[in-house]
């Protein structure tokens, strides 16, 4: 209640910045006809809540314009209910989402307070389209729960914020910023720079203040966040709670297959950030997890999280297996298994410390790596005298967790 109650409070006081529009009912027919024929640069388009059995979608809303999308909650049963009755047929970023930004928004997005699931976990939750971009669309995803499917989210050519979600048993994010399936350098933008970008660039995908929860139910196992190249995201300010035993995972995964993806500088793609999390293992597999597998990219910095159960736990560093360049300047450091240090393991012998990666923080501090908390556009509302403080809890069997955003942080309740 509190969470619809805030959304409420954010979309009355920038409501004058555009028209609201209601769909007749949560079908595709009905909010398509809505999105195609009425929303306009600026406008709302609410989504109601669906009857009992929800809503099934046979295909795609496409968002050509700058607007928010909302729905009357995030919960299954009293929220508004969206079902991805597609099925997944390629591997690419176009194929069967619930919802795709399309490439040159000129502006913001929003998607929030809905429910997404996959009939069949072989899906898209919401996607970016690809094919020459030359603004950047930024967008904010915010108070949705996602479940089941086979890639939750995934971006090309865009940055944001995915804030105050939560994901159940998702494979997370298929990140190939700025190469579409052919390859191609996608690098130029009005108003901003291409690549290299500094250190605490904003040019990312964020995900802060999310619960992640992946147990036996996950259909793709192995990976919770995936990207094939070099793509910059940060994960910060969250909670895995990981219970699969018998599957290994890898919570945090980045490639670095430069070559495939049309790269022919490495120093181009910044690595990725995980900090401040905390990583609840209920149970996990014999051949334990890794927080991230760093396979590639520049600067990359995994620091200050908290595995709060003893197990089998590390972190990984490679050179992608496949024609990948090798990661470099990669900071690991303050990573706790309870009161254990969490070591770096050296999964080939093309990586080395002290050239590749570091046991330490970087000479200085690390502030200068870090973009600012909370991400831009949660404090564009912020600003705008609008309380969004939120609260996400969720029962995952042991405990309730929650996740307070108002101060940045995190307490986990048994």
């Amino acid at each position: 209640m509190k969470r619809a109650f805030t959304f409420l409070i954010l979309l009355l006081a920038i409501v004058a910045n555009g028209a609201v529009y209601t769909s007749t009912n949560a079908t595709w027919a009905s909010v398509n006809w809505v999105e195609t024929n009425k929303i306009q640069s600026g406008d709302f388009l609410h989504i109601p809540r669906a009857d009992a059995n929800g809503a099934y979608w046979p295909q795609r809303i496409n968002i050509l314009v700058p607007q928010t999308i909302y729905g009357d909650g995030s919960n299954s049963a009293t929220g508004t209910c969206i079902t991805n009755m597609q099925a997944f047929t390629t591997d690419t970023p176009g194929d069967n989402p619930l919802f795709t930004v399309q490439p040159n928004v000129d502006g913001f997005v929003t998607i929030s307070n809905l429910f997404l699931q996959d009939s069949n976990q072989t899906s898209i939750g919401i996607n970016s389209g690809y094919g020459n971009a030359v603004c950047p669309t930024r967008v904010r995803i915010c108070y949705v729960t996602f479940s089941g499917f086979r890639f939750a989210v995934w971006f090309t050519e865009l940055f944001g914020v995915v804030d105050h979600c939560i994901f159940l048993d998702n494979r997370i994010i298929r990140s190939t910023q700025f190469g579409n399936a052919g390859g191609s350098w996608l690098g130029q933008f009005v108003g901003s720079m291409g690549p290299p970008w500094p250190m605490n660039t904003t040019n990312a995908i964020f995900f802060e203040d999310d619960i992640i929860v992946e147990d036996a139910n996950l259909q793709i196992p192995y990976i919770a966040f995936d990207t094939e190249i070099p793509s910059t995201y940060i994960v910060r300010h969250s909670l895995y709670n990981e219970n699969m035993p018998g599957t290994y995972l890898d919570n945090n995964d980045m490639h670095g297959d430069s070559v495939n993806s049309g790269y022919s500088n490495p120093t181009n793609a910044v690595g990725l950030k995980i900090y401040d999390n905390i990583f609840n293992f209920v149970s996990i597999a014999n051949g334990g997890s890794r927080i991230a597998n760093i396979r590639g990219g520049v600067g990359a910095m995994v620091y200050s999280n908290t595995v709060l159960q003893n197990g089998t736990v590390d972190l990984a560093i490679q050179t992608n297996p496949s024609n990948g360049d090798p990661p470099t300047n990669a900071y690991i450091f303050a990573n706790y298994d309870v009161n254990t240090l969490i070591p770096v393991e050296q999964l080939d012998g093309m990586t080395t410390l002290g050239k590749n990666f570091f046991t330490n923080a970087p000479s200085g501090g690390f502030s200068a790596y870090e973009a600012p908390y909370p991400h831009w556009l949660v404090a564009l509302s912020q600003n705008s005298s609008v309380n969004t403080n939120g609260m996400l809890a969720l029962n995952a069997g042991n405990g309730k967790f929650t996740i307070g955003s108002g101060n940045g942080t995190m307490t986990l309740n048994h």
